[in-house]
């Protein structure tokens, strides 16, 4: 199943999801900026210097971080998120991890003064799945994204096992 892999944020429970994928909690709540952020989406924690990516954080943005509405994350369809669930594949995170450097890297230029950082986005390749079945077979789809259908398997059987 799913699981958040979060062990490093344990004592700060106000940046923690209560639930989650199949109902469990503790992921960490972000903003587009991939800064963590209050279960509320009103504060940014730590100054803004903190980031979450990949397997940690919520995997998606229910409301617009520039005018929280402090509602229940979970009771947001999908399709009306301001970015909707990021699958908890490697790459999304190596991208979410490419934009939380270089907002890094502007955090430290400015020196402590305020700076514009740059948002996330729903990273294409988080549409790309292969999977195997068996030891001489596997599919391969593309563009897939949180709508119910989307994608389409443009490899399979044994060119893409191998």
């Amino acid at each position: 199943g799913v699981k958040a892999t979060n062990y490093f944020l344990s004592h700060a429970p106000e940046v923690l999801s209560d639930k989650g994928p199949l109902g469990m909690g503790g992921w960490i709540h972000m903003n587009r900026k991939l800064q963590v952020v209050s279960k509320d989406y009103k504060t940014v924690w730590a100054g803004g210097c903190v980031f979450a990516v990949g397997d940690c954080n919520y995997g998606c943005i229910p409301v617009d971080d520039s005018n929280p509405t402090g509602v229940d994350p979970g009771s947001i369809a999908p399709d009306k998120m301001l970015m909707p669930p990021v699958p908890k594949i490697s790459y999304p995170g190596e991208e979410q991890a490419l934009h939380a450097c270089k907002n890094v890297e502007k955090l430290a230029k400015a020196h402590g003064k305020p700076c514009k950082l740059m948002n996330t986005w729903w990273p294409w390749g988080g549409g790309m799945f292969a999977t195997s079945l068996g030891p001489h077979d596997a599919c391969f789809v593309l563009g897939a994204n949180h709508n119910k259908g989307s994608g389409h398997m443009v490899n399979w059987w044994i060119p893409a096992a191998l």
